[in-house]
C-alpha cells in the first residue's frame, strides 16, 4: 500500500460509527474522472468483531458466540479518508516472543522476572495504542496476551478463585499435574484459612508477584473498557461482553484489596483507591447494561461511600433513569402481547361459531 492506495484483499482499519474496526478491502476506486466521487471510496468487508487470541485462551473475553448480524451484510462503501493501515506491529505479524526477548542466554535465569515484566508491559502498550484508536477488538487481543503472560500458578504464589460466586484470594500449597483430570492444586484460602483442592482450570487469575506498577489491575481495567465498547458494537453477543466486563472489574477490586492489605501491613499508603473506584464505575455500567439494577445500585453507592460522591450520585441517577425506561417498555410490550393474545382468541372463537364442528 502506498500513496493512499489500498491493495485488494489487504486488512485495514476503518471507522465504524464512533469506533474503528478491522476490515478487508474488496475493491478500490479506479481513479476515474477528477470529480468522480467513486475514485475516493473503498469497498470493504468488515472482519468479525470478536477478538482473535494471539496465543492460548482468553481469561476475560467471552467465548466466541454467534456471528454478529453485520457480518452478513454486503460490501460497505466508505470514504478513503476513513480507512487507515494497520499499525506496524500488526502488519509485521510480530506477535511472538522473539522481538521481546531482552535477556541474553547466559543471563536468562537472573533476569527472568525483568524480562517477563518487560514483555507484559510491551503487550499492554500495544493494546493501549489500539484502544486509543478506538479499536477495542484488536486491543483486547493484546491485553489478553499481557494478562495471560502475567498470570501463572506456582507453589507459594497467590491466585484468585471463584468460591460460591465470590472472588477469593488463595495461596498455592501444592500442584498435582495429573493430565487425566487437567491437574489439581491444593490451596489455602486467605480470608478464612480453609484448605481445599481445586482444578487448575478453575483459577481465575494468577497474581503477579512484585507488581509495584499494578500492571495487572491496569490491564484488567482496560479490558473492562474494551468489553463495554464491544457490547455496543456486537449486539448479538452483548450479554457475554457485559458479563466479561463485570469479571474484569471484579478481579480489579479483589487485587486492589489484596495489594492494599500487603501495603498496609508495611505501613505504606495504599494507591489502590483510584483503581477500585474506576472498577466500580465500569462494573456499575456493565450491571446496568445487563439490567441487574440491584448490583448496579450497590456499586454506585459503594463509589459514594469511597469518597467519589459526584460520580457515584451521577451513576445512581443513570441507573434509576434506565430502570424506569425499561419498566415502561416492559409494560408497553406486555400490553401489546395481551392485545395480540386477545385478538387471536376472539378470531378463533368467531371462526368456531361460524363453522361449528359436525359429528
Amino acid at each position: 500500500m502506498s500513496e493512499g492506495k489500498f491493495d485488494v484483499g489487504s486488512i485495514v482499519r476503518a471507522k465504524r460509527g464512533s469506533k474503528r474496526c478491522r476490515a478487508m478491502v474488496a475493491t478500490v476506486g479506479d481513479g476515474g474522472e477528477e470529480h468522480d466521487p467513486s475514485r475516493d471510496t473503498v469497498c470493504i468487508l468488515w472482519e468479525p468483531i470478536y477478538p482473535k487470541p494471539i496465543s492460548g485462551r482468553f481469561l476475560i473475553a467471552p467465548k466466541a458466540g454467534r456471528l454478529e448480524a453485520e457480518r452478513e451484510q454486503a460490501e460497505v462503501t466508505v470514504g478513503v479518508e476513513t480507512v487507515e493501515e494497520l499499525l506496524p506491529f500488526e502488519r509485521c505479524g510480530s506477535n511472538n516472543s522473539d522481538e521481546t526477548a531482552v535477556a541474553p542466554t547466559a543471563t536468562i535465569t537472573a533476569s527472568k522476572h525483568t524480562s517477563t515484566k518487560h514483555n507484559i508491559g510491551l503487550w499492554k502498550e500495544r493494546g493501549d495504542q489500539l484502544l486509543r484508536l478506538g479499536d477495542a477488538s484488536a486491543a483486547t487481543s493484546y491485553y489478553e496476551k499481557a494478562l495471560s503472560d502475567s498470570s501463572s500458578v506456582s507453589i507459594g504464589g497467590s491466585i484468585v478463585l471463584s468460591v460460591e460466586g465470590f472472588p477469593r484470594i488463595a495461596e498455592v500449597d501444592c500442584i498435582d499435574d495429573d493430565e487425566d483430570d487437567g491437574g489439581t492444586i491444593d490451596v489455602t484460602l486467605v480470608h478464612n484459612g480453609q484448605e481445599r483442592s481445586v482444578k487448575e482450570a478453575s483459577v481465575l487469575l494468577g497474581i503477579m508477584e512484585a507488581d509495584a506498577d499494578r500492571l495487572q489491575e491496569r490491564i484488567l481495567l482496560n479490558l473492562a473498557r474494551c468489553m463495554l465498547q464491544l457490547s455496543d458494537l456486537d449486539a448479538a453477543n452483548r450479554p457475554g461482553y457485559l458479563k466479561s466486563a463485570v469479571l474484569a472489574a471484579t478481579l480489579v477490586l479483589a487485587l486492589s484489596s489484596f495489594r492494599s492489605s500487603e501495603e498496609d501491613s508495611d505501613g505504606t499508603p495504599s494507591p489502590a483507591k483510584k483503581h477500585s473506584q474506576t472498577a466500580l464505575v465500569l462494573r456499575c455500567k456493565a450491571y446496568t447494561g445487563l439490567s441487574r439494577w440491584k448490583n448496579a445500585r450497590s456499586d454506585a453507592r459503594q463509589l459514594v461511600a469511597s469518597g467519589d460522591e459526584k460520580q457515584g450520585s451521577k451513576l445512581l441517577a443513570v441507573v434509576e433513569r434506565k430502570k424506569a425506561t425499561q419498566s415502561k417498555q416492559d409494560k408497553k410490550l406486555a400490553k401489546e402481547i395481551c392485545k395480540l393474545v386477545e385478538s387471536a382468541t376472539n378470531a378463533a372463537r368467531d371462526g368456531s361459531e361460524a363453522n361449528p364442528l359436525r359429528y
